[in-house]
C-alpha cells in the first residue's frame, strides 16, 4: 500500500512550524509532545481550533510538527497555520484522487 506524505508549513513572525502529514487517526505531535498535553491551557485551545474546524478530515491525519525560531505565542500560531494547511492539503489531494479513480 501506498502511504501519501505532504509537507507543509506555517510561519509567524521568526517561528517556523514544519508539519509532515499522513493518514493515521488523529495524532497531532509537537516537537515529540502530544496535543492532549501542551501547557497552558489557552495555547492548547489555539491549537485545537483548525482540529476542531475540520470535523471528521481532521480524523482522519497524523500531523507531526517540529517548530523552532521566534517566541512562545509565534510558534503556537505558526504551528496552529501549519495543522490548518495540513488538514486541508490532505483533505484536497484525497479528493483530487478519489475523483480521478
Amino acid at each position: 500500500m501506498n502511504q501519501k506524505i505532504i509537507n507543509v508549513s506555517g510561519t509567524r513572525k521568526k517561528a517556523i512550524a514544519r508539519a509532515t502529514v499522513r493518514e493515521g487517526n488523529g495524532l497531532i505531535i509537537l516537537n515529540k509532545q502530544p496535543l492532549e498535553i501542551i501547557e497552558p491551557e489557552i495555547s492548547r485551545l489555539r491549537l485545537q481550533e483548525p482540529v476542531t474546524l475540520a470535523g471528521d478530515h481532521a480524523k482522519k491525519v497524523d500531523i507531526h510538527i517540529q517548530v523552532s525560531g521566534g517566541g512562545t505565542q509565534g510558534q503556537i500560531e505558526a504551528s496552529r497555520l501549519a495543522i490548518a494547511k495540513a488538514i486541508y492539503e490532505f483533505s484536497n489531494k484525497n479528493a483530487l484522487l478519489k475523483k480521478h479513480s
